[in-house]
């Protein structure tokens, strides 16, 4: 009887002890994740789980801040970026942008609309390093605004609608750390290939329908730091690109969004 007794209580208290090391598991996991700031907030911590990285980016495609929300983080030193994906800039907004000047690092707009006129004002962003105009039809005019000795830093330059000539790459080629450019249009020729290969921190290429016979990718081969190149609708002949691989043994090609086949890295899996 006694040892029965023993074994009942052994019995009640083994129970007791794994219900409540089950609810204090349970307490543990329901534990509310510490909040983070956005990524892109320069302060911003990097997250310990990468699900909470992928919630970020989801939740910041789906609520794009405004203009406005975005130029007072960046006045208020909580942010280096306006992005606009989805709305137009306006006039008025961009004349605020002086205000800036100092604190904007990347200034991108997909949906338009900056014209040679309004990219006066942008030329006064003095810490700009990366700058995406879509939808905008700058010029060489306009191009010409903006002055190296005003925006030391500018290393990253995006204008897929610019209709920008040799004239107005003379322009850009001024530019000392300029590392990636991309461009379109049948106005980008031989010329312009010429001048390209004139850039002299140049990395990273795109051109978009350019104008090229095989001459250009000669000029090209010249380029001091070229190591990627990117060309979309523009058929060259495969002699010209063997010429430039021979140049350029180590350079990483694609055409039409495809690696070339001689491409060193052609290889590797597309993104």
């Amino acid at each position: 009887m006694w040892r029965k007794s023993n074994a009942w209580l052994a019995a009640c208290l083994l129970a007791a002890c794994l219900f409540s090391c089950t609810l204090g598991c349970s307490s543990q996991s329901s534990a509310p994740v510490e909040e983070r700031t956005s990524a892109t907030d320069p302060a911003a911590t990097k997250p310990a789980a990468t699900q909470a990285t992928t919630t970020q980016a989801t939740t910041a495609q789906a609520t794009e801040l405004t203009f406005e929300a975005q130029y007072e983080k960046v006045l208020a030193g909580e942010a280096i970026a306006i992005r606009l994906s989805q709305s137009k800039v306006l006039a008025d907004q961009l004349q605020k942008l002086g205000a800036a000047g100092s604190k904007l690092l990347e200034l991108q707009l997909d949906a338009g609309v900056v014209d040679d006129t309004s990219l006066e004002l942008i030329a006064a962003l003095t810490a700009l390093e990366h700058l995406r105009l879509r939808d905008s039809p700058i010029t060489d005019a306009g191009i010409a605004k903006l002055d190296p000795s005003q925006l030391p830093n500018l290393r990253i330059v995006n204008l897929p609608q610019a209709n920008l000539t040799a004239a107005g790459l003379e322009h850009l080629a001024t530019f000392p750390n300029l590392v990636q450019v991309r461009l379109s249009g049948a106005q980008l020729d031989d010329r312009a290939a010429e001048i390209l290969a004139r850039f002299p921190s140049l990395r990273s290429l795109h051109l978009i329908a350019p104008k090229f016979t095989d001459l250009a990718l000669d000029q090209l081969a010249k380029a001091p730091k070229l190591s990627s190149l990117y060309i979309d609708d523009c058929h060259l002949n495969d002699a010209a690109w063997e010429r430039l691989f021979a140049a350029k043994p180590s350079l990483h090609v694609h055409i039409d969004q495809h690696h070339h086949d001689r491409d060193p890295k052609a290889d590797h899996e597309e993104p």
